[in-house]
């Protein structure tokens, strides 16, 4: 295999270097999808970079049967890759890889939003879109000066800390994004600092809310017991691992799972460490009592 490009990608503390043997770097730095897509995502520029050194490579070799498959430390991908027409792809599958590496380091993404109030992070979580956790996150920031952690993507360690998100935020629903980018644009992270406050150091997991945002009728809330919150938080945890998100070629080619026995005994062991040491709570109601019960929630922890 002849390399014609090499580099790393970093998403947060996890990096991969990547060997090609077609020019691809240059199509993921102009690609905005790479910004939506991988949490905390960084393409070092000084191969000297202390914190860009991995032990893992990716091979992308042109193929003209899609495959890949992992080996230790090495993971090979065979594409027909074209790199305008197919850049999308390539990035769903780098992350793809970037989340097992990640797992094997003691780091999970999470689907869902984040915030932090003094410290403490507030993960907002919900298997589905349309819940309200975006609108709940940008109303904490906007009017309480929650601080701005990330948006869709959550990335957490094993020591409960978050290391950060997608920084930009968009909307899912019509009437929503409607109404907030005539007031603000949200579209990366220099448009999110004129706007939020911006948490810049991991922030220590303190609650976990599942939001149902619905208009009028009472506020519901139910505090989960450890058992119920780890039984749903694995599920969260494992989703991006097992391809079950994820999809390429227009949707239409899933992904295998590239999980482990040993991968998901170690997410068990933090799925149960979560339940354990942090309160989760189900509430649903209108975004403003949700807000208020979030805010008296999280100060109870003080």
């Amino acid at each position: 295999m002849k390399i014609v490009d090499k580099f790393t990608i970093c998403s947060s503390k996890t990096c991969i270097n990547i060997h090609s043997d077609t020019k691809v770097k240059s199509e993921l730095i102009k690609s905005g999808f790479l910004y939506q897509y991988i949490p905390e995502v960084n393409i070092p520029l000084d191969k000297k970079d202390k914190n860009s050194k991995t032990k893992y490579l990716l091979y992308i070799k042109k193929s003209k049967k899609f495959y890949f498959k992992i080996k230790k430390q090495k993971l090979y991908l065979g594409y027909n890759f074209q790199p305008k027409k197919h850049i999308n792809d390539l990035i769903t599958l780098i992350d793809y890889f970037l989340e097992y590496i990640r797992q094997k380091e003691g780091i999970y993404c999470v689907h869902g939003s984040a915030i932090s109030w003094k410290g403490k992070a507030i993960l907002i979580i919900g298997p589905v879109s349309g819940l309200g956790k975006t609108s709940l996150a940008i109303n904490l920031c906007s009017k309480h000066e929650y601080k701005f952690i990330g948006d869709e993507k959550i990335l957490i360690d094993f020591n409960l800390f978050i290391l950060g998100g997608i920084k930009q935020i968009s909307f899912n629903k019509p009437q929503m994004s409607n109404y907030l980018e005539k007031k603000i644009n949200l579209a990366n992270k220099e448009k999110l600092e004129k706007y939020f406050l911006i948490e810049k150091k991991p922030a220590k997991l303190s609650l976990v809310i599942q939001p149902l945002v619905s208009k009028g009728g009472e506020l519901e809330i139910e505090k989960w017991s450890p058992q119920k919150a780890d039984f749903h938080f694995y599920e969260e945890l494992s989703r991006k691992i097992r391809g079950t998100s994820r999809r390429i070629i227009n949707f239409s080619v899933p992904l295998e799972s590239i999980d482990s026995a040993k991968i998901a005994y170690h997410r068990s062991k933090f799925s149960k460490k979560v339940a354990r040491n942090v309160q989760f709570y189900w509430i649903k109601g209108d975004i403003s009592g949700i807000l208020k019960k979030v805010n008296k929630l999280i100060k109870e922890t003080e």
